[in-house]
């Protein structure tokens, strides 16, 4: 009696998908890497400012926050009335920020997870017929 088993590859096939697999990623992540770049440039080109930059991305700024101190001693000494000059300028004034997110090696934060194969309880018996 003559069991067929499935036909496996050869190993050097096998090693030359994962290869041409590596070499796909490598290609993907040197793009990411270029689109950050050049958006950070570009962003640094129109005046915005590093105002924070850690391993996960980059936030960049353009203007300056509101002096609240000062719009404050100025509607005091008004009698209120710059209180609306204040208001327009929270609003629409200060500071804007935009996060740029680091591209990652294989495009995610990290490669997945080892999965790990769950192990029975200690003392544990399978059924009859498992």
């Amino acid at each position: 009696m003559i069991i067929s088993r499935r036909a496996q590859p050869p190993s050097d096939l096998r090693e030359q998908a994962r290869e041409i697999r590596t070499r796909k990623h490598d290609r993907y992540d040197r793009i990411r890497r270029y689109d950050y770049r050049q958006s950070l440039a570009h962003y640094l080109g129109h005046g915005y400012r590093v105002v924070d930059d850690n391993p996960y991305g980059t936030t960049v700024a353009i203007g300056k926050p509101v002096n609240h101190g000062l719009h404050l001693a100025l509607t005091i000494l008004t009698l209120g009335l710059w209180a609306l000059v204040w208001v327009l300028v929270a609003l629409a004034g200060g500071e804007k920020r935009m996060y740029l997110p680091k591209p990652y090696e294989g495009g995610l934060v990290g490669p997945p997870p080892q999965q790990q194969q769950a192990l029975p309880a200690p003392g544990y018996e399978p059924p009859n017929g498992w």
